[in-house]
């Protein structure tokens, strides 16, 4: 079963879930994909896993991996993550920060988690 997002950024630092804690069968993916939609200029993403010891949204004081950090992707580019990217469900959130591409304008990206 896959799973589609499309994530409109509208301002700097934007945390969407992709996996909520306790979804999508604990975690068992094989891969997730992120295409920049947008037509003007680079999306910037990172996309990590983060528990909730301090709150249930994201939180400076809840425990990050990153699967990639700030990563630049092109106008109709994708980034794939394809290594390593199942994760434990009972624990950890799934989530995606993007950030306002140079113009100051809105930001598109579609996310496919497989």
């Amino acid at each position: 079963m896959a799973l589609y997002k499309n994530i409109t950024t509208s301002s700097d630092d934007t945390v969407t879930d992709l996996i909520a804690r306790g979804d999508y069968s604990k975690g068992t993916i094989k891969s997730i994909t992120i295409t920049n939609i947008d037509d003007k200029t680079a999306e910037n993403v990172s996309v990590f896993i983060e528990d909730s010891a301090a709150s249930a949204s994201t939180h400076a004081s809840n425990t990050k991996f990153y699967y990639c950090h700030t990563v630049d992707i092109p106008v109709g580019a994708s980034l794939l993550l394809n290594q390593g990217v199942s994760f434990n469900g009972a624990i950890f959130s799934l989530r995606i920060k993007t950030n306002r591409d140079a113009d100051s304008g809105t930001g598109l990206i579609t996310v496919i988690i497989k």
